[in-house]
Protein backbone atom coordinates (compact mmCIF):
# COMPACT_ATOMS: atom_id res chain seq x y z
CA UNK A 1 0.00 0.00 0.00
CA UNK A 2 2.79 2.31 0.64
CA UNK A 3 4.29 2.11 -2.29
CA UNK A 4 1.36 2.85 -4.02
CA UNK A 5 1.39 6.11 -2.56
CA UNK A 6 2.86 9.68 -3.21
CA UNK A 7 5.39 9.24 0.36
CA UNK A 8 7.85 11.86 -0.73
CA UNK A 9 6.57 14.28 1.51
CA UNK A 10 8.10 11.89 4.64
CA UNK A 11 10.67 13.69 6.47
CA UNK A 12 12.98 10.92 8.13
CA UNK A 13 16.15 12.83 8.73
CA UNK A 14 15.32 13.94 11.72
CA UNK A 15 12.75 13.00 13.79
CA UNK A 16 11.69 9.29 14.05
CA UNK A 17 9.26 9.30 16.26
CA UNK A 18 7.50 12.11 13.40
CA UNK A 19 8.06 9.74 10.40
CA UNK A 20 6.86 7.05 11.83
CA UNK A 21 3.47 8.60 12.48
CA UNK A 22 2.91 9.99 9.34
CA UNK A 23 3.92 6.50 7.57
CA UNK A 24 1.47 4.57 9.58
CA UNK A 25 -1.00 7.52 8.84
CA UNK A 26 -0.16 6.65 5.40
CA UNK A 27 -0.57 3.67 5.13
CA UNK A 28 -3.57 3.92 7.12
CA UNK A 29 -5.14 6.02 4.41
CA UNK A 30 -4.23 3.89 1.70
CA UNK A 31 -5.17 0.68 3.09
CA UNK A 32 -8.66 3.02 3.84
CA UNK A 33 -9.06 3.86 0.16
CA UNK A 34 -8.22 0.43 -1.25
CA UNK A 35 -11.37 -1.28 1.30
CA UNK A 36 -13.42 1.38 -0.06
CA UNK A 37 -12.75 1.30 -3.74
CA UNK A 38 -13.24 -2.29 -3.32
CA UNK A 39 -16.47 -2.67 -1.11
CA UNK A 40 -18.15 1.17 -2.04
CA UNK A 41 -18.51 0.39 -5.48
CA UNK A 42 -22.08 1.11 -7.54
CA UNK A 43 -21.92 -1.87 -9.92
CA UNK A 44 -22.66 -5.40 -8.58
CA UNK A 45 -19.77 -7.82 -9.79
CA UNK A 46 -20.10 -11.62 -9.68
CA UNK A 47 -17.18 -13.13 -8.01
CA UNK A 48 -16.70 -16.91 -8.82
CA UNK A 49 -14.31 -18.65 -6.37
CA UNK A 50 -12.39 -21.97 -6.99
CA UNK A 51 -12.33 -24.56 -4.12
CA UNK A 52 -8.64 -25.34 -3.53
CA UNK A 53 -7.37 -28.83 -3.80
CA UNK A 54 -6.55 -30.97 -1.03
CA UNK A 55 -3.14 -30.64 0.02
CA UNK A 56 -0.93 -33.44 -0.77
CA UNK A 57 1.39 -35.51 1.79
CA UNK A 58 4.34 -36.83 1.53
CA UNK A 59 5.40 -39.74 2.20
CA UNK A 60 9.46 -40.97 2.83
CA UNK A 61 10.66 -44.06 3.81
CA UNK A 62 12.00 -44.38 7.61
CA UNK A 63 15.51 -45.29 5.79
CA UNK A 64 15.67 -41.52 3.77
CA UNK A 65 14.46 -39.86 7.18
CA UNK A 66 17.21 -41.73 9.20
CA UNK A 67 20.24 -40.60 6.86
CA UNK A 68 18.74 -37.24 6.39
CA UNK A 69 19.22 -37.04 10.30
CA UNK A 70 22.32 -38.77 10.55
CA UNK A 71 23.88 -36.21 7.37
CA UNK A 72 23.38 -33.22 9.21
CA UNK A 73 23.80 -34.46 12.63
CA UNK A 74 27.70 -35.24 11.53
CA UNK A 75 27.67 -31.96 9.48
CA UNK A 76 27.16 -29.96 12.58
CA UNK A 77 29.73 -32.72 14.21
CA UNK A 78 32.11 -31.27 11.90
CA UNK A 79 31.91 -27.50 12.31
CA UNK A 80 31.76 -28.38 15.69
CA UNK A 81 35.10 -29.89 15.91
CA UNK A 82 36.57 -27.70 12.75
CA UNK A 83 36.00 -25.20 15.35
CA UNK A 84 37.32 -26.96 17.95
CA UNK A 85 40.85 -27.09 15.94
CA UNK A 86 41.28 -24.08 14.92
CA UNK A 87 40.59 -22.54 18.57
CA UNK A 88 43.35 -25.17 19.63
CA UNK A 89 45.80 -25.53 17.21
Amino acid sequence: MVSILNATSLEMWHDLQRYTRTLIRHSYLGAWDVLQREFDSVEVVNRTVTLREVRLQASISRFRVVGYLRMNFLFSCSGLFASIYSSVG
